[in-house]
């Protein structure tokens, strides 16, 4: 994933494993030119990765994934992960909140609303009868603290890759 920076610089992320770099999340920053200007890596705790890129308010970056880690009750879940970085790229903080009645959620894309609300679609694991997931549409505050979650769908699988907030009233979801 990408985004273009008010100094007309790109940031990218995503998850990089081979023989010379081998880290959960990888961040590079290019200038306008097209020069690196850096390049960073962060191991999460429990095997994450980056699906989707966020620029934060304070001009860090913000990178949403999934994980799969044994809970306090000694169940597993696949959750969220998600990890601040500052302007330069430097790690600041990780979270894995619970997302769902089965805490199995897998997030693919994030985007920001005008107010700086962030909104995560991906697939939500919510129907034990039939055992699908549905599509998932998660709010979180700029810290990754989550403030609701939905989930829409039906008796097939469902998810969402991607979400765009045209206004202050509407949520685009596709998938």
């Amino acid at each position: 994933r990408g985004k273009v920076l008010q100094d007309s610089s790109f940031i990218f992320a995503g998850s990089n494993q081979s023989s010379s770099i081998d880290f959960d999340i990888y961040l590079q920053k290019i200038s306008a030119n097209g020069q690196k200007l850096w390049s960073k890596g962060h191991n999460t705790q429990n095997y994450g990765n980056a699906e989707g890129l966020e620029v934060a308010e304070d001009g860090g970056f913000l990178t949403v994934g999934y994980s799969q880690w044994q809970i306090p009750s000694g169940d597993y879940a696949l959750t969220p992960v998600f990890v601040k970085f500052d302007e330069n790229g430097n790690y600041q903080w990780e979270k894995y909140p619970l997302i769902g009645p089965f805490n199995f959620a897998w997030p693919y894309n994030m985007t920001k609303d005008s107010s700086g609300g962030l909104y995560v679609t991906g697939e939500l694991f919510a129907d034990t009868t039939d055992h699908f997931s549905d599509i998932m549409l998660l709010k979180i505050s700029e810290d990754a603290e989550v403030e609701w979650y939905k989930n829409y769908g039906s008796k097939n699988t469902e998810w969402g890759e991607d979400i765009i907030v045209p206004n202050d009233s509407q949520i685009v979801m596709w998938g």
